[in-house]
């Protein structure tokens, strides 16, 4: 797109549509549609589509002497850089060593220098769009920060967001402006240097080099955004006054030396040229900061005008009852005391502006600062602080009791809760059922042999006990009708006990046979679940010789005689063993027996 100063602008696909300014005559424009850019078109010249221009431009006057020198003065403060640019620097001292070298040069050299400085020609120009299209997205940028800033001022005077949330989102659009603002700066500055010690100093290169200068601006040169906008530009502002002063104090001895004859005049020269490109580029600081400084002044009386809107408000919700005696009385003092801040930083900007060295600039200290630039939070996220520590305290705690447990076998004491539940010690009992039988009652060791048999419990099933148990053999199957009943036999009435070989469809075969007293017994103390590990079961197994072993086993787990541990099912706090043929179901606090394999059998 072209301005109508002449202005060329690139403009890329992100761009269609928004509102943007000419980069050389500041005309406000709007940049097209990408339906209302013509079908093939690559260049848009403004005289050509007024309505591209939100602004029409005002007839020029005739201007004053004083308005032409006050022009020219712009011109030069716009050609001294803050930052140098390596790229422009090298292109500007090989354009220096070649109009040195045309001066000096024979005929013979004069066409090959020539080519040189038409092919630098061409770099330079490529510089110059680069920089020119970098312009223009940080003044598209610009113009939306700004945007963005105003709706955020009236937001807040309108009571749609609080001081605080105001202030954090203020200053950091303001870090963006003020970093947009330094960046176009350079920028223009940078298209208007030719000088190389403006450009960033003197430096002897080859003029084959030229060829391998990277002409890109990178998209992203800033710093991470500051604590405190207001202290980071005070100290930006001092560091451009001390380097002033050193570069005024080598000016001095550079001059001595001069005088002195210490120095070759030639060579004084030359330093001196540096220290004076030094001076000028610390002055455009100097003088780039203090003008930032007085624009955050303006920040500071707008965010003034925001607290009394606040103030306002909080006593209107106080008169319609809205807001408590003490929400309101910590909400205003809240409010004072920002006011209180901006008062001061007011004053300290200042002081600033007009400090004329960096001796008097004011010294960055204070708390005001820090709540300026960060602001302090809510009293309600003191409990969740606490709460938080109260629950890291807590998870250690049952971390330790697990750790223990696991260490030293101890059975932790666990909730009578159903499903498993990780780190949770569950202690079972067991309840056995004779090889090839089913519903038989196995009197335990530790009770007299005269006392009358338990009534047994239905073997595990998956809809009892919500555990996929493996059925034993049909011939071997025979599940009472509930649990707590003695299985009979077709034709026998119910009594006692329960004869052996009983099984579904079968008469009694022999009388009850009572438990051998010298099996193995099989005590489960305990079971350790964890996350995303199988659970471990902590067993004592008791030796017919009255001796006891301790043994740790996951599913899978040989425990004895060439008994497995099949299944665990958490609902009813057991476990299923199983010997290839038999199926034993251990519950919590009694001991079991594991029967022997019967010869004969199948």
């Amino acid at each position: 797109m072209y301005c109508l100063c002449g202005q060329k602008m690139r403009i890329s696909e992100t761009m269609y549509g928004r509102r943007a300014r000419c980069v050389s005559c500041q005309l406000k424009i709007r940049l097209p549609r990408f339906e209302e850019v013509p079908r093939g078109a690559t260049e848009i010249y403004l005289r050509d589509h007024p309505e591209f221009i939100r602004e029409k431009p005002e007839a020029e006057e005739k201007e004053t002497g004083s308005e032409k020198g006050a022009k020219k003065r712009r011109r030069r403060r716009i050609s001294v850089p803050i930052d140098p640019s390596e790229p422009l620097r090298q292109l500007c001292s090989l354009d220096k060593k070649i109009k040195q070298e045309l001066l000096k040069g024979n005929g013979s050299s004069r066409t090959e220098l020539e080519q040189f400085g038409a092919r630098l020609k061409e770099i330079r120009a490529a510089l110059d769009d680069e920089l020119h299209q970098r312009l223009m997205e940080a003044a598209i940028e610009m113009t939306a920060t700004l945007e963005k800033l105003s709706e955020l001022h009236l937001s807040a005077r309108v009571g749609e967001i609080d001081y605080q949330d105001y202030r954090e989102q203020a200053n950091r659009l303001r870090w963006r402006r003020e970093w947009l603002e330094k960046r176009q700066t350079n920028l223009r500055a940078w298209l208007a240097v030719r000088d190389p010690d403006l450009a960033g100093g003197y430096v002897e290169l080859p003029l084959a080099r030229m060829n391998a200068i990277v002409v890109r601006v990178p998209l992203a040169e800033e710093i991470s955004e500051p604590p405190v906008l207001l202290g980071w530009m005070v100290e930006q502002l001092r560091a451009a006054f001390a380097e002033r002063q050193q570069a005024e104090q080598s000016l001095g001895a550079i001059s001595r030396m001069r005088q002195q004859g210490g120095v070759p005049e030639e060579e004084g020269k030359r330093s001196a040229k540096e220290q004076k490109a030094i001076r000028a580029r610390a002055t455009a600081a100097v003088r780039f900061w203090r003008d930032r400084l007085e624009q955050f002044k303006k920040d500071i009386d707008a965010d003034q005008r925001v607290v009394e809107a606040q103030l306002d408000l909080a006593r209107g919700r106080r008169q319609l009852g809205e807001l408590g005696h003490d929400q309101f009385d910590a909400l205003e003092r809240e409010l004072r005391r920002a006011k209180a801040d901006l008062e001061k930083a007011h004053q300290t900007i200042e002081r600033a502006a007009s400090a004329p060295s960096d001796r008097d600039l004011p010294a960055m200290r204070g708390t005001f600062l820090k709540r300026l630039g960060v602001p302090s939070p809510p009293p309600r996220k003191r409990t969740g602080a606490v709460v938080a520590v109260l629950g890291l305290l807590l998870i250690a705690a049952i971390t330790l009791a697990v750790v223990l447990g696991i260490r030293y076998g101890l059975p932790l004491l666990a909730g009578e809760q159903r499903g498993s539940i990780p780190s949770q010690t569950i202690q079972n009992q067991n309840v056995a059922t004779e090889q090839g039988e089913t519903g038989r009652s196995q009197p335990s060791p530790a009770q007299p042999q005269t006392e009358a048999p338990r009534e047994p419990a239905a073997p595990p099933s998956a809809a009892g006990e919500g555990t996929v148990v493996a059925p034993p053999p049909p011939s071997e199957a025979a599940s009472p009708e509930k649990v707590g009943e003695t299985p009979v036999a077709p034709g026998e009435e119910t009594s006692g006990t329960v004869p052996e070989g009983t099984a579904a469809g079968e008469a009694p075969a022999e009388e009850a046979v009572p438990a051998d007293s010298k099996a193995i017994e099989v005590e489960l103390r305990g079971v350790v679940i964890t996350a995303d590990k199988s659970p471990r079961f902590s067993l004592r197994i008791h030796t017919p010789d009255g001796g006891s072993l301790e043994r740790v086993r996951e599913l899978g787990g040989s425990v004895a005689d060439g008994w497995i541990i099949r299944e665990y099912n958490p609902d009813h706090q057991s476990i299923t063993l199983f010997n290839g043929e038999d199926v034993l179901v251990v519950r919590r606090g009694e001991r079991e027996p594991l029967p022997r394999a019967t010869s004969g059998e199948s």
